[in-house]
C-alpha cells in the first residue's frame, strides 16, 4: 500500500533536500488544483521524484487532495474538486520557457 501524503508534506519534504531543486506542478484546467508534482534537481531528465491525486479527506475547512508517489506523464487521472478526467500532459525535455534560461538552471547547479 501506498503512502498518501498532502501536498505541503510533499514540497516541505523537497525544501528539506538539500542542493538546487525544481517543483513541477499540473493543475487541472477547470478548477486549477493540483493534480501532479514532478521534484527534480534537472529539468527533463525524470529523475525525480513524482506525485499523483489519488484521494481526498472532507474537512471542516474544505477539502484537501492526498498525493501518491507514481510516474505521471500521460496518465489519466481524476480532479478531486470538480471530478473532472484530465490526462496528463507527456513529458518533453524542455519548454521554450525554459529553453532560455541559463544552463546553470536547467542543470540545477545555480546558487
Amino acid at each position: 500500500m501506498a503512502v498518501l501524503m498532502f501536498l505541503n508534506q510533499v514540497l516541505d519534504q523537497a525544501r528539506s533536500q538539500k542542493g538546487h531543486t525544481i517543483t513541477r506542478k499540473q493543475h487541472c484546467p477547470v478548477c486549477d488544483n493540483v493534480l501532479a508534482v514532478e521534484i527534480t534537481d534537472k529539468l527533463g531528465s525524470r529523475l525525480g521524484e513524482e506525485y499523483v491525486v489519488k484521494d481526498r479527506i472532507r474537512s471542516q475547512y474544505g477539502i484537501d487532495s492526498l498525493y501518491g508517489k507514481e510516474a505521471w506523464f500521460g496518465n489519466k487521472v481524476v480532479c478531486t474538486h470538480c471530478l473532472t478526467l484530465v490526462t496528463l500532459p507527456m513529458d518533453k525535455p524542455l519548454t521554450a520557457d525554459q529553453i532560455v534560461l541559463p544552463k546553470e538552471v536547467k542543470n540545477g547547479t545555480a546558487n
